[in-house]
């Protein structure tokens, strides 16, 4: 999984540096080399060329978190420089990886840590959106639906800010956390804070989905 990952990021990575050139961007780099258009375009097809070998060798077996990861970014690559349906055959091995590991089920996040647990959410977050938004694109059934899971609901997003985020808030104080008894309440504490916008906008866009 992470040679997938390595060659998804270092196409994506040349594809990114082809569109600074046009906007007549130099020196890119640290060492100031500053590869031309031609040199880019040759990166990113031997790139996309070795992604595609290890995505096939990958798409029967899932090799852990990265996988996913790594699918996940092949899938956006792919949707944005060639076709969705392409990117959809992608998408629905990574989701199906991810059923596999059950990260859609609270119960998978009871003996993990907090880090870890917040990468894997995040994971069956894009998981869920993108599925979505690939449905309405084609014109397909979502693969997944809410009743296959529990782990984005209103009960779980409330617990991990009043319980992981607001406790490293420095003017808050545990009394004030206390008498916040709902996500309305929750989600507004953490809006004052650009850090925390991510988690904010996700609840937001997960309810628009659905």
């Amino acid at each position: 999984p992470e040679s997938l990952l390595l060659n998804v990021c270092l196409c994506a990575g040349a594809n990114a540096t082809e569109a600074l050139l046009i906007n007549e961007a130099e020196f890119v780099r640290k060492d100031r080399y500053s590869p031309s258009r031609f040199d880019l375009a040759v990166i990113e097809n031997n790139m996309l060329l070795n992604a595609m070998y290890y995505y096939h060798k990958l798409s029967m077996l899932c090799s852990g978190i990265t996988t996913v990861q790594a699918l996940l970014l092949f899938t956006r690559y792919l949707a944005d420089n060639l076709t969705t349906e392409l990117a959809d055959d992608v998408l629905t091995t990574a989701v199906k990886f991810a059923v596999d590991m059950r990260l859609g089920l609270k119960s998978y996040y009871c003996d993990i840590t907090n880090d870890e647990c917040l990468i894997k959410r995040r994971l069956w977050w894009h998981c869920f959106c993108i599925d979505k938004k690939y449905s309405l694109i084609l014109s397909r059934p979502p693969l997944l639906h809410e009743t296959e899971m529990d782990v984005l609901t209103d009960e779980n997003y409330y617990k991990f800010i009043k319980l992981e985020v607001l406790p490293k808030l420095s003017d808050i104080t545990p009394k004030e956390i206390e008498q916040i008894h709902d996500i309305k309440l929750a989600l507004n504490e953490i809006a004052r804070y650009s850090e925390y916008i991510p988690y904010f906008m996700s609840y937001f866009i997960y309810r628009l989905v659905k």
